[in-house]
């Protein structure tokens, strides 16, 4: 994004099923694609005109920066999973190589598990 602005939508009107038009409260005006990201009146977004290339009488489009977003729950358990597979493969692949000795393999596999775990 180049250019971007900050102002505060002050009007969000439905054009079609899959865009809005953004009245904010600097005066610019323009259209913003639906996606999963929703906006509410008050709500301060970042933003770049992109001018519309159909036609000069149609309204701009806003380009919005979307903030960072934290990874959801089920992303995180996604997370968790692979870490618990990838420590059972490392622990299962040192008791083949003979590098553990007397160790039993899921106490291998748990101390691999809080390392990754670990952040």
């Amino acid at each position: 994004m180049k250019d971007l602005k900050t102002s505060v939508i002050v009007e969000i009107t439905p054009k079609t099923d899959k865009i809005d038009t953004f009245t904010l409260e600097n005066g610019d005006k323009g259209d913003v694609w639906k996606n999963s990201n929703s906006y509410a009146v008050g709500e301060q977004i970042k933003y770049e005109i992109v001018p519309n290339q159909k036609s000069e009488h149609f309204l701009p489009n806003f380009k919005i920066e979307r903030p960072n977003v934290f990874k959801s729950k089920a992303i995180q358990k996604d997370e968790r999973a692979e870490n618990k597979r990838f420590a059972l493969q490392m622990a299962v692949n040192l008791k083949i190589a003979g590098l553990t000795g007397d160790v039993k393999t899921l106490e291998t596999a748990k101390k691999f598990f809080n390392f990754l775990e670990e952040k």
